[in-house]
């Protein structure tokens, strides 16, 4: 299956699990990769015929601004879910966030999770 992806996403947001993570505005990284059949776009060179990664982008940014989140994987699962809810033609995304310099984490350059989520095969557009 084909993939588009997006690499290095900044996405601010109010994340952690303690009460001063969360008082400020943090910046995560995030890679995003949803495999979708991208050979329709391939031949038509046509936006209207492919996933548009300014859409995912876009959802990315609004799921991570739209609360405070305890955990990167609840941002994760959230993100995924959103994606595969918003658009038929995705069959399966990955979701990668990183928190780079985690606090009380001296030494570690960032913290992370990686989810990959799957649309039922019968509900595949």
């Amino acid at each position: 299956m084909d993939r588009i992806f997006l690499e290095g996403l900044l996405l601010p947001v109010r994340i952690g699990v303690t009460p001063s993570e969360r008082e400020m505005l943090q910046t995560l990284e995030a890679d995003i990769a949803v495999t979708v059949d991208l050979e329709k776009a391939g031949l038509s060179d046509n936006l209207a015929d492919t996933q548009d990664y300014a859409d995912i982008r876009r959802l990315a940014i609004e799921v991570a601004a739209a609360r405070t989140w305890s955990l990167l994987e609840g941002l994760a699962e959230r993100i995924a879910a959103e994606l595969l809810a918003l658009f038929p033609g995705i069959a399966s995304v990955s979701v990668t966030l990183r928190k780079p310099r985690p606090p009380f984490m001296s030494g570690v350059g960032a913290a992370g999770v990686k989810i990959v989520r799957r649309r039922p095969p019968y509900l595949q557009a």
